[in-house]
């Protein structure tokens, strides 16, 4: 009797954390990199740059390394404007 109610609190439980794994597993995104350069094609550390999609409000930001490279993990597809930015002091 003890086991039927041990099984019939845990299995729910269970059944919904393997529900939800699945889901997790399902879930489509991308990534989503490159790199920033000047117009004489030098390469542009410490760039802003800003990925955004208005019509979910979506918007992530990151910087350019050193080698001007870029780079967003976990991006939801969609058609996305990037902005770049850097401030030059002369």
């Amino acid at each position: 009797m003890l086991w039927f109610w041990t099984m019939r609190y845990w299995l729910p439980l269970v059944l919904a954390l393997a529900v939800n794994l699945e889901a997790q597993s399902n879930t489509a995104s991308g990534e989503m990199r490159g790199t920033v350069y000047d117009p004489s094609a030098a390469v542009i550390p410490g760039a802003g740059v800003t990925l955004r999609r208005d019509s979910t409000g979506f918007s992530q930001r990151t910087t350019s390394g050193d080698d001007g490279e870029y780079r967003f993990l976990i991006v939801p597809p969609g058609e996305y404007e990037l902005e770049f930015s850097k401030e030059y002091v002369s």
